[in-house]
């Protein structure tokens, strides 16, 4: 009876395991947000990596702008120009040292922000784990330890 249990267990967390991924393969956020300003001419120059099948379905669909925190611009979107990297040019005034952030948002889900600041280049940003891939990793995680822990439970019992 219990072995019955831990295999309708199993089952459903791989369920819920391999429907969670297939929506991670369908909405992701764009890979990359490059950032160049010519304090000269006071144009941002905003270049996005989004990789989709199709631009008109699953795109960027809007880009904000801060500088130094205050929201200078934001702009929305019905399409991407093209099904992986476009680039969107802005007129942005800022200051040498200042802090300009880009975020754009995927119409499916997810967000990418780029930083940089003027006249030094990148801004240094902490890395992390998405929210998508670490619930993923914990859901395998805890199937992997429920797996052995059953197991070994079910061994005992047979020996």
């Amino acid at each position: 009876m219990r072995t019955k249990r831990f295999i309708c267990v199993i089952a459903l967390v791989s369920l819920i395991y391999i429907t969670s991924a297939s929506i991670i393969v369908k909405a992701h956020n764009p890979a990359d947000v490059g950032l160049e300003y010519d304090s000269n001419s006071e144009l941002l120059v905003v270049t996005i990596s989004h990789g989709v099948s199709d631009p008109s379905s699953h795109y960027v669909e809007s880009v904000s702008i801060t500088v130094n925190g205050s929201l200078m611009l934001a702009e929305s979107y019905g399409s991407q120009p093209s099904s992986s990297v476009f680039i969107y040019m802005y007129n942005i005034t800022a200051n040498d040292g200042a802090r300009i952030q880009v975020t754009a948002i995927c119409n499916v889900g997810g967000s990418k922000t780029g930083c940089i600041i003027v006249g030094t280049g990148r801004c240094n940003q902490a890395g992390g784990i998405p929210a998508y891939s670490g619930i993923l990793m914990i859901l395998g995680f805890s199937t992997i330890i429920l797996s052995m822990i059953t197991y070994k439970n079910i061994k005992k019992r047979l020996n």
